[in-house]
């Protein structure tokens, strides 16, 4: 019988003087004490220095180097199972679906499950598997020590390069049908600007893995 390790660290990465930072770590202060068969660890990777004086928060503080940086700087920096980020202005929801998803499942590499998404047009459901925002992924930290980090050199499609990486290796990836957390289309990759970078960078990415262009092409939808 799988022994159920039951401990997560939630990685939130936040710039300084973020306005969005507080009502994400409420939220996730809430989670918490939802989900008590959890043993949650909150994780804040910033460069700004007022977050160490929240209570109940571990604070990594950072210069800001950009997002995946920042995530991997929480990847290393965690000693628990499993992984979720929720970064600043992120919303998880609030009951136990984590909880139980968790517990159920520990034979599992990643746990995929829908977002609540939220654009100019309203809120969808999006339950695009690995395509996915990482708001839907919970990860045991094990994959990130088998696959590597998340690449740096890239400003906004290393999230979509490592999900596919597990997808072409085989990782075991449970797919739920419960949404975990809703998240809002006002980043920087949803601007025509991002776009263009995305774009940009998956090219310069191909460049270097022409035996792939099949597989991503499809992955990518271009």
């Amino acid at each position: 019988m799988t022994q159920i390790v039951n401990d997560l660290t939630i990685i939130t990465v936040a710039l300084e003087n973020d306005e969005n930072f507080q009502k994400t770590i409420n939220l996730l202060k809430k989670f918490k004490d939802i989900n008590k068969k959890l043993i949650t660890k909150i994780l804040v990777v910033t460069p700004d220095q007022s977050v160490s004086l929240i209570n109940g928060v571990q604070v990594l503080l950072q210069d800001p180097r950009g997002i995946y940086p920042a995530m991997n700087a929480g990847i290393t920096a965690s000693t628990t199972e499993w992984i979720w980020f929720i970064n600043s202005g992120d919303e998880p929801l609030l009951n136990d679906t984590v909880q139980q998803i968790i517990m159920n499942n520990q034979d599992w590499d990643a746990l995929c499950s829908p977002v609540k998404t939220v654009s100019a047009q309203g809120e969808f459901l999006y339950s695009g598997g690995l395509s996915s925002p990482h708001q839907g992924i919970i990860y045991k930290k094990k994959i990130f020590q088998m696959l590597g980090l998340y690449d740096e050199q890239y400003k906004l499609i290393s999230e979509r390069l490592f999900f596919d990486k597990m997808k072409r290796l085989n990782a075991r990836i449970f797919m739920s049908s419960v949404p975990i957390a809703r998240f809002f289309e006002n980043g920087a990759s949803f601007t025509n600007k991002g776009r263009r970078l995305a774009k940009f960078e998956y090219l310069k990415w191909l460049s270097h893995n022409p035996l792939d262009w099949r597989v991503h092409l499809r992955l990518w939808k271009l």
